[in-house]
């Protein structure tokens, strides 16, 4: 029997790829190198988007059995080794300085507490390694407050997903330095997922205060 929240988070992905996001994915997903963990790979959009020549293998973290199931079936037509484990960032069970590459996309979002995940993340990641970022944001003035309001009932909806996330900020407070971050209107643009950023992160060496880092403007 088809899972509900599986076929309606697969749909709305659909729409928003349609809309110009796996452009931004590709792009980002380029830059991913060596040991690769994904954060909420959900129903395996990324997967065949990894470059074979510059990745090693990819574990793909999902919790969610519908979602998995679908990231399942998608797992022999990657183009590199992926192993997927039913688990979350902060329950993985992967070793410190485990990753070169940590990928978030649309992921984030479905974090209860999304700074103690970061901090995972930078867990994971070894000193030289990135976190490579695509989420939707909260929308700055009046319409972040509508997001705001709007989150209870869509994260009943979306499996946990928040629309009033400030990533950029959350991973400077676990210790990460943004090193690239554009912000984009998301298309067909809406009060409830309309602005969204994308870029990268590196672990900030220990005893170093945040500083200036080099992100752009954030959505969020």
């Amino acid at each position: 029997m088809p899972d509900p929240l599986a076929t309606l988070h697969q749909g709305i992905d659909a729409a928003l790829e349609r809309a110009g996001l796996r452009h931004r994915r590709s792009a980002l997903l380029a830059s991913a190198t060596g040991q690769v963990v994904e954060l909420g790979a959900a129903t395996g959009a990324n997967l065949s988007l990894y470059d074979g020549d510059r990745v090693a293998m990819v574990v793909a973290l999902e919790t969610h059995p519908g979602l998995r199931r679908r990231l399942l079936a998608r797992v022999a037509g990657a183009p590199v080794p992926v192993e997927v484990h039913e688990a979350g960032i902060e329950d993985c069970g992967l070793p410190d300085a485990y990753a070169d590459t940590v990928v978030s996309t649309l992921a984030l979002c479905r974090e209860p507490d999304l700074v103690r995940a970061l901090l995972a993340v930078r867990r994971l990641l070894r000193p030289e390694g990135s976190l490579l970022f695509l989420e939707h944001v909260r929308t700055p003035g009046p319409l972040g407050g509508l997001q705001r309001v709007a989150s209870p009932g869509w994260s009943r909806l979306r499996h946990g997903c928040r629309l009033d996330r400030d990533v950029p900020g959350a991973a400077r407070e676990a210790g990460l330095d943004v090193t690239e971050c554009e912000s984009f209107t998301l298309r067909p643009p809406n009060p409830v997922l309309r602005t969204a950023v994308v870029g990268s992160a590196r672990p900030r060496p220990a005893g170093a205060g945040p500083g200036e880092d080099g992100a752009g403007p954030e959505g969020g």
